[in-house]
């Protein structure tokens, strides 16, 4: 099925652009991470740095916008979304980590 786009071509432009200037970024949950236990929501990561958690892969499994209720644990892998300095602040911030 196509979808039509519901947007006026200036709209797509405009988002394309801020796509190009967003990053994603790949980060392990370590052994002693204050990320550890912890839900994403009461990490509060987008409130406090702007960057969204758009994936989690545990296990093998891959768990696709993952929802606020998601308890993190040692050795998930978060796939993130946002600006590189966004990104290197939640790094920093909430999981204890060097950027």
């Amino acid at each position: 099925m196509f979808r039509v786009p519901s947007l006026p071509m200036e709209g797509v432009t405009e988002i394309a652009d801020a796509l190009r200037s967003a990053a994603t970024e790949t980060l392990l949950v370590e052994p002693g991470s204050p990320a550890v236990g912890k839900t994403i929501g009461e990490l509060r990561i987008t409130k406090r740095t702007g960057v969204s958690v758009i994936a989690i892969t545990r296990d093998g499994h891959a768990e696709i916008n993952p929802g606020p209720d998601i308890r993190l644990a040692q050795g998930d892998v978060l796939l993130l979304l946002g600006g590189v300095e966004q990104i290197d602040r939640a790094i920093e911030e909430v999981f204890g980590a060097a950027a």
